[in-house]
């Protein structure tokens, strides 16, 4: 019994943190190995592609993968290739996948719409998602996006009248108008 009431002394220092727990790093080597890996082969799929979209003879694959990009996102697909590059160096340096916050989807949001503004702009009505007219749009994501918008506005307005129709349909716009006609009275 009088050994348990002696205790070991402490200096009162805790014993410090490895240098891994510091940083928050939580991966050990495997993982961090796999990590690295998984952004090797995405940069060298980017790097292909990218290859293959100037042009420059990179084979089969190449134009392959350049094809892909091309018709999902047309014009963007060099955008869109520099982001699986962006990807593919956070995958390398920081030994992580990437983080979804607000930020990544806010990009990738704006990154649509653009497509899908460039498209309606460029790509005359009907033609939204025919193979022909994708690389010289928004790509099939961008015709894809302004396919749907533009069968939710006909289905709301109506094909006859079209857009005279759907501007008296809003709420907004019956009031705008209301004010009008009360001003002119």
């Amino acid at each position: 019994m009088g050994g348990f009431f002696l205790k070991k002394k402490s200096s009162g220092r805790r014993p410090s943190k490895s240098v891994s727990a510091k940083r928050g790093n939580t991966t050990t080597n495997g993982s961090g190995r796999k990590y690295e890996l998984i952004g090797l082969i995405l940069l060298s799929f980017a790097l292909i592609s990218g290859i293959g979209l100037l042009g420059l003879n990179v084979g089969f694959v190449g134009f392959f993968f350049a094809d892909i990009f091309r018709y999902l996102f047309g014009l963007g697909a060099f955008f869109a290739i520099l982001i699986v590059l962006l990807i593919s160096t956070q995958y390398i340096t920081h030994h992580r996948g990437v983080q979804y916050t607000k930020k990544f989807f806010g990009v990738i949001g704006l990154f649509i719409s653009l497509l899908a503004i460039w498209h309606h702009f460029v790509i005359p009505v009907g033609e939204e998602i025919l193979p022909q007219s994708l690389s010289e749009g928004g790509g099939l994501l961008g015709g894809g996006v302004l396919f749907v918008l533009r069968s939710l506005r006909s289905r709301r307005c109506g094909h006859s009248i079209g857009h005279i129709r759907c501007r008296l349909d809003s709420p907004i716009d019956d009031m705008v108008v209301g004010i009008r006609l009360h001003e002119n009275a």
